[in-house]
C-alpha cells in the first residue's frame, strides 16, 4: 500500500503528459481504483478528499478546474467514467476551490467503447464488400500486359492437359499402338 503522497507524486507526473479533459479523467479514475484497492471502498470519499487537498495534486488540478462544469458533465453522461460518478461532488466541489490557470486543456472526450466498437465493425464490412468486389473483376479491366499474361498461362495449361490426356490414352490402351513385329 502506498502513502498518498506517493500516490500524488504518481498522479502528478502522469497527469502532466496529457492536454485533455479526458486525459485528466482518466488519471483520476486510476487514482479512485488504486485508492480503493488500497484504503477500502468505505473510506474512500474522506482519503479522497484528503488526496484532493494536497499541494501538489491541487496545483495539477490547476487548468482542470477552468472546465469544471465540462468534467461534470463527461463524469455524469460518459460510462468510461462510472467509477468517478459516485465521488464526483467531491472532484467538483475540490476543482470549485481552486484557482483556474488555462493550458489550453482540449474537451473534445473520446468517444464511449461501445460507439467506437460499432464503427470498426462498420468499416469491417466494407473491407469485406470490397474484398468480394476485387474478386468479380472481369478479364476486361485487367490491364493489356496482366491479361495477356494470363492468356498465355491459360493456354499453356490447356497444352499441357490435352498432351497428358494423350499419353494417357496411348499407355492404357488395350493392345499396343504400334509393334515392330506386325
Amino acid at each position: 500500500m502506498g502513502s498518498l503522497d506517493t500516490i500524488a507524486k504518481m498522479f502528478v507526473s502522469e497527469v502532466s503528459l496529457g492536454k485533455s479533459v479526458d486525459w485528466y479523467l482518466i488519471k483520476l479514475s486510476g487514482v479512485i481504483t488504486y485508492l480503493k484497492d488500497s484504503y477500502g471502498r468505505e473510506n474512500l470519499p474522506e482519503i479522497l478528499e484528503e488526496f484532493l487537498n494536497i499541494d501538489i495534486v491541487t496545483k495539477a488540478l490547476e487548468p482542470l478546474a477552468c472546465h469544471a462544469d465540462v468534467v461534470e458533465k463527461i463524469i455524469t453522461e460518459n460510462p468510461r467514467f462510472s467509477d468517478l460518478r459516485p465521488y464526483s461532488h467531491i472532484l467538483i466541489s475540490a476543482l470549485g476551490r481552486i484557482s483556474c490557470r488555462d493550458v489550453g486543456l482540449t474537451t473534445n472526450v473520446r468517444e464511449p467503447t461501445f460507439k467506437v466498437e460499432s464503427k470498426s465493425v462498420e468499416s469491417s464490412d466494407v473491407e469485406v464488400k470490397a474484398r468480394r468486389k476485387y474478386f468479380h473483376l472481369s478479364l476486361s479491366k485487367l490491364s493489356r500486359p496482366l491479361r495477356r499474361s494470363l492468356i498465355d498461362v491459360l493456354i499453356v495449361i490447356s497444352v499441357a492437359l490435352v498432351m497428358a490426356y494423350a499419353i494417357y490414352l496411348i499407355l492404357h490402351q488395350r493392345g499396343p499402338l504400334f509393334s515392330p513385329f506386325s
